[in-house]
């Protein structure tokens, strides 16, 4: 198993975890079954895929997750899980993606792969194992992923500010909404804005000023519970966004793109 360190509870996504289970295991078992998570930076989705693999660990013999973005180091990590599943000929070695491919196809219980932030099909399609009973999870930004998707939404805004009032301690709902609203829904910025109140022990009111006034900065600072520390360049790249939605009158949510395609 290697997959990364748990995140902190996911406020409301059990109903998205719970179809992503449903498509996951759907038919025979006898071929993969690939769903790709699709959303905006910020939007959670390589939380919900990790959430995801811990749920079901028990139900796999092999749980493995791939940063995705660099050919490169997709294939060196094909081979360290080469290695993990016992490839020792030459042949094999110097094709490590081939040999997981073979080994996988020969398991009779479920393994779980995870691809994190493809850019695009192309990019992964050669690493995708054609057959076996696994499961595969991609995450990506691309809102034109085609196969079986679905996509990660913004929370809802009851369910966002419950997590404020939650994480935080401060039991002042109408400003945990006023915040929740301010900041989209988008998960990584509540996560931000709960760590910042809990640190510096100001108030969900006080922060929400304080966010407003000097956006820029609070961007750049702190870093989440469970979260890698570069992802303030996410932050910022998910709320330019958002701020473009807004100045061009287009709700958060219609400003995502749907992916409903089958794979």
């Amino acid at each position: 198993m290697r997959l990364a360190p748990r995140p902190p509870p996911l406020a409301g996504r059990e109903e998205l975890l719970a179809a992503l289970d449903a498509r996951l295991t759907a038919g025979d078992g006898r071929a993969p079954r690939t769903v790709a998570l699709c959303g905006m930076g910020g939007a959670g989705k390589t939380s919900v895929a990790v959430e995801y693999a811990y749920q079901h660990v028990g139900e796999v013999e092999v749980a493995w997750q791939f940063p995705a973005e660099d050919a490169t180091v997709l294939a060196a990590e094909f081979g360290d899980l080469a290695a993990q599943l016992g490839v020792r000929g030459l042949a094999d070695v110097r094709d490590p993606v081939a040999s997981v491919h073979t080994r996988l196809a020969g398991f009779r219980e479920p393994w779980l792969l995870i691809f994190d932030n493809a850019s695009d099909l192309a990019s992964v399609a050669a690493f995708l194992p054609p057959a076996g009973p696994g499961r595969v999870l991609v995450t990506s930004q691309n809102p034109a992923w085609p196969g079986q998707a679905l996509e990660i939404p913004m929370l809802d805004p009851d369910v966002a500010a419950d997590f404020l009032v939650d994480r935080t301690g401060d039991t002042d709902l109408q400003a945990a909404r006023d915040l929740a609203n301010e900041l989209g829904g988008l998960p990584l910025a509540l996560e931000q804005a709960a760590a910042y109140t809990q640190a510096s022990g100001d108030s969900l009111t006080g922060y929400l000023a304080l966010f407003q006034q000097r956006r820029a900065e609070l961007l750049a600072r702190g870093e989440p519970t469970g979260y890698d520390k570069t992802v303030a360049s996410t932050w910022a790249l998910a709320f330019d966004r958002l701020e473009c939605c807004r100045t061009l009158g287009v709700s958060v949510a219609a400003s995502l793109p749907v992916s409903v395609c089958m794979m």
